[in-house]
């Protein structure tokens, strides 16, 4: 069969992000770019400079007969790509390569162009077709998969008096939603009232499911956490992203609780797993273990 190979579509997303449910299970995991993650960050507020730009235009798929089998897309800025593909599919890799050589690199301030591979540290085909073409491994940069099962029991924690852990309201809650992820990744000041619009756009993503996204409130009623899932049925596994707290409510465990609920809710939904593109102690405390270390690999390209 002819396989073809075109620039992405904005009416692309959905199908995108299915082909990554497909395959999701097909690999280990770091092998796929997650699909909750990619409908993450495409639903990112930050994001829509790029898509305002034609830049996800750049983006590259694969496709046999109308379904695709392959995707070479950035995450949040070009230069640094991932090549997620049906393994029926693999001997693309060259191929996908080459495009995102062509496609997907980065201008740096000095006019060189520089890309960089985001692979799974298993992979070992894309590993050496990579090394063959001149490419360095940098493994101090790289990302991790952490997950555990929420099959098992979850730990019983307590909530502080005078606080209260409830799940996210659309619209109701988009001013206090704005506010703690502003505070809570350590913003100076207050939210700009015309950001408002960076709460709606994140939950207009088809797989946003409030019941699954846990804040904790104070009584004053404003937001000093917030933990966000997403989940797919297929896989039955849930996504971790973002989570923040308040600076002025740190080291009161708020964190876990929130992580813990959105668990409990995801298993109630009929989750047996959970990932978290993170590695840090705050997960590890929770009973996830690493599954997956992807290092950059890096180059500059010549004109």
């Amino acid at each position: 069969m002819r396989i073809e190979c075109r620039h992405y579509k904005e009416d692309d997303f959905i199908r995108v992000r299915d082909f990554l449910k497909n395959i999701f299970g097909k690999w280990s995991v770091g092998h796929v770019f997650m699909p909750a993650r990619w409908e993450y960050i495409v639903f990112h507020p930050n994001i829509v400079p790029l898509k305002q730009a034609g830049v996800f235009e750049q983006i590259g798929l694969w496709e046999e007969e109308g379904e695709i089998v392959a995707v070479a897309h950035f995450e949040s800025e070009l230069g640094e790509v991932y090549l997620d593909v049906d393994p029926n599919y693999s001997f693309l890799y060259s191929e996908m390569i080459e495009y995102a050589e062509a496609n997907l690199y980065e201008i740096k301030e000095d006019g060189r162009k520089s890309i960089e591979f985001h692979v799974d540290d298993s992979n070992e085909t894309l590993k050496a077709l990579l090394e063959k073409r001149g490419y360095i491994r940098d493994v101090a940069l790289y990302e991790v998969y952490s997950s555990r099962s929420i099959v098992d029991e979850l730990p019983d924690l307590k909530l502080p008096e005078g606080l209260h852990v409830r799940n996210i309201r659309k619209k109701e809650d988009d001013g206090r939603r704005l506010r703690v992820l502003w505070r809570g990744f350590d913003h100076a000041g207050e939210p700009d009232p015309k950001d408002l619009w960076n709460s709606g756009y994140m939950q207009s993503a088809p797989g946003y499911d409030p019941s699954i996204n846990i804040v904790i409130e104070n009584a004053e009623k404003n937001f000093v956490a917030y933990a966000g899932f997403w989940y797919d049925h297929l896989s039955r596994a849930a996504y971790i992203e973002p989570v923040c707290v308040d600076p002025d409510y740190r080291r009161m465990g708020l964190a876990s609780i929130a992580l813990t609920e959105g668990m409990r809710r995801c298993r109630l939904l009929g989750a047996e797993n959970v990932y978290v593109a993170s590695d840090a102690g705050l997960y590890k405390s929770l009973g996830f273990s690493q599954v997956s270390i992807s290092y950059s690999w890096l180059k500059q390209l010549s004109e």
